[in-house]
Formats: structure tokens, sequence, C-alpha cells
């Protein structure tokens, strides 16, 4: 959908995941390649919980996980 969309990364190497976001702005990246922007994010000013997704049957191990304040 509008708001997912898959990378092309390697099996069995390590990834740099990066998540930009600001009011209604969101910008992913991975290894410095721009995957998904969006730019009217429901719910912008509400605060939560981040889920990271692992599909297709394949496991996924998620290191040094920061997340901080724009």
């Amino acid at each position: 959908g509008r708001y997912e969309k898959g990378a092309d990364i390697a099996v069995g190497r390590w990834c740099r995941l990066r998540l930009e976001i600001a009011g209604p702005r969101l910008r992913a990246s991975v290894d410095g390649t721009d995957v998904l922007a969006v730019e009217d994010l429901r719910f912008a000013r509400r605060r939560g919980p981040v889920g990271l997704f692992v599909g297709d049957g394949s496991r996924g191990y998620f290191r040094e996980l920061r997340v901080r304040p724009a």
C-alpha cells in the first residue's frame, strides 16, 4: 500500500535502516538509498510505538536500535 514498500536487500548481511519522521512526513532509507516517502501520515501528531516487520517466512535481527526526538 501507500504506507509500505519493499526494499532491495541482500539476505545474510546487515543493512542500515533510517526513518525520519517530521509531522506528517516520513522518509525511509536503506543503506543510504531512499526507499519510501510519505507526505501525509495519519495521526501525525500522535505518540506511540514503532513496529518493525519481517515477512515471507524469513528471520530478522535488529541491533543498535535508537529512537531520537527530532
